[in-house]
């Protein structure tokens, strides 16, 4: 048997406003879980973060926001000690300086994301960022056929 009493209106109010309460905070709880407190970019996006080391030496991380780049990436890469850092950082530079070139003009691809590259030829990225980004560059030319000039090995 199933009893169902009717509460009286001003209960009824109560018990809203508690599940209400429930809801939002359960929200709260879920999303700061998803996004761990961290703020949120749009798909398709790249990053170069500058991060403090202990010793007062900066160290730079790339983020990648592109869903299908990671499995790609781990598939396709060599180890990032088959090039030489002065071939990636150079390779890098031109790569960055066209798709920079391409994010001002109008009318470009639509696969192609919007985000200018922030990438200093004067600054020391290292081996593992560059090797990333190079495969991100080479990714996106697979797919979406943006570059002019690219590596032949590609």
């Amino acid at each position: 048997m199933i009893f169902l009493n009717r509460m009286p209106k001003k209960e009824e109010r109560a018990m809203e406003k508690i599940k209400m309460l429930f809801v939002l905070l359960t929200g709260m709880v879920l999303s700061y879980a998803v996004f761990g407190g961290q703020s949120f970019s749009p798909p398709d996006t790249l990053n170069v973060k500058e991060q403090e080391a202990p010793t007062d030496t900066v160290e730079y991380e790339l983020l990648i926001i592109d869903p299908g780049f990671d499995m790609w990436f781990q598939r396709n890469m060599r180890p990032a000690s088959y090039y030489s850092l002065s071939y990636l950082e150079n390779w890098n530079r031109q790569l960055v300086n066209q798709w920079n070139m391409m994010i001002a003009r109008p009318g470009r691809p639509g696969c192609m994301p919007s985000n200018y590259v922030h990438y200093d030829p004067n600054e020391n990225y290292g081996l593992e960022l560059n090797h990333k980004l190079f495969y991100y560059f080479k990714y996106v030319q697979q797919r979406c056929r943006i570059f002019d000039s690219f590596p032949r090995s590609w």
